[in-house]
């Protein structure tokens, strides 16, 4: 699972306890050793419990602090922050244009109504001079990744949408958006290439999926199907920037 598919998953992988909601890295970094500093001090009273069943107690208490701050530990390590309202995807049908967007998503200066989407998205997080925003959830999102200049990159702040770049890619994995040759999250390998031809190229990234380019639309394959669609620049140059890699 990749930090795409993480991220739309996160408010379910929560354990009780554990506060994921408007999270950064270094929160729940924090938390973590909160709950690790609980445990250590639970494994000490239940050596000094009174009695067996305190102790008994005791011990499930700090067993519990532990899960918490192992799980808390381990989403700290993934880059993203959890927005605090977010909102889920109209059921629309978007068109897919290669080397120019994905539905109100277009390459280029953002729009007013992607700039209000972005606010409500599920959750971010910063690569190398940009922003990637995640919307929508397990069942169907859209990612759109937004140029950043360097003074704007806070360490444990969500950037606000209004002070970033041209979005230099979008990718969608909802079923309801399409390529104008029909091409969608959910089909089959062997009609992606029936229905856009030739690719120019196929790779094998180290997770494990199939990703089939195409100017301006990287078409990534899972387990025999179309797992999503990312547009961007159909320039060779502009495609092998940091932040489309």
């Amino acid at each position: 699972m990749d930090v795409l598919e993480h991220a739309c998953r996160a408010r379910l992988e929560g354990l009780l306890g554990l506060p994921l909601d408007n999270s950064t890295p270094a929160s729940r970094a924090r938390l973590a050793g909160l709950y690790a500093g609980a445990a250590s001090l639970g494994a000490l009273a239940t050596l000094l419990a009174p009695s067996p069943q305190a102790g008994a107690v005791v011990a499930a208490a700090t067993l519990c602090c532990a899960a918490w701050a192992a799980q808390a530990w381990r989403v700290s390590r993934l880059p993203y922050y959890l927005m605090p309202d977010p909102a889920s995807l109209p059921l629309a049908a978007w068109e897919v244009l290669p080397g120019r967007g994905v539905g109100p998503f277009e390459l280029g200066p953002p729009g007013a109504e992607v700039l209000r989407m972005l606010r409500r998205a599920r959750a971010c997080w910063r690569h190398v001079g940009s922003v990637a925003y995640v919307l929508g959830g397990p069942s169907g999102w859209v990612a759109a990744c937004l140029l950043a200049s360097g003074n704007r990159q806070e360490r444990d702040a969500p950037p606000d949408p209004g002070d970033l770049g041209d979005v230099v890619w979008v990718e969608t994995a909802h079923p309801f958006h399409a390529t104008p040759e029909g091409v969608a999250p959910g089909l089959q390998t062997r009609e992606v290439t029936a229905r856009l031809g030739p690719p120019l190229d196929v790779t094998h990234p180290v997770s494990g999926d199939t990703v089939i380019h195409y100017p301006g639309l990287r078409v990534t394959i899972r387990r025999g199907r179309v797992r999503s669609l990312r547009v961007l620049s159909p320039d060779p140059m502009e495609a092998a920037c940091p932040w489309n890699l």
